[in-house]
């Protein structure tokens, strides 16, 4: 059963000046240090921020709260699996918000291009007996 979907859009731009402009205290606010180091590593790290926070943003519409205290943006991580497919890696209280919904999965994708970011997150209930309905 679907829980919540959320979809978000950004224009990088907005990253890409506070990111040439040195405004590390800008990510370290909203990312985690993985997250700045995998962007970091990018031949334009603004797209990336750009994806990642529009995956964020539309993990919190799934989620129907916003960024409502005591969430923090740093509490949501975006990570990779193996294979490279994004993926959401929940702390504090965010994790504990969406574990009080019965351990849902949460799914994400996420694309963007030089004047455009998008991100969908799915939050789905699996029966906990394994049985599909």
């Amino acid at each position: 059963m679907i829980l919540g979907i959320g979809v978000d859009i950004i224009s990088p731009d907005r990253f890409a000046r506070h990111w040439n402009s040195g405004k590390e205290r800008f990510f370290n606010r909203l990312f985690t240090p993985e997250e700045i180091e995998y962007c970091r590593r990018m031949h334009r790290p603004a797209m990336h921020f750009a994806a990642r926070f529009a995956a964020k943003e539309a993990l919190l519409k799934a989620l129907g709260t916003g960024l409502t205290a005591p969430f923090a943006w740093r509490e949501i991580e975006v990570s990779r699996d193996v294979r490279g497919k994004p993926a959401f890696t929940l702390h504090g209280a965010v994790a504990e918000h969406v574990r009080s919904l019965g351990q849902p999965v949460c799914h994400l994708t996420i694309s963007h291009t030089e004047a455009l970011a998008v991100a969908t997150a799915v939050i789905e209930s699996i029966p906990i007996t394994g049985e599909l309905s």
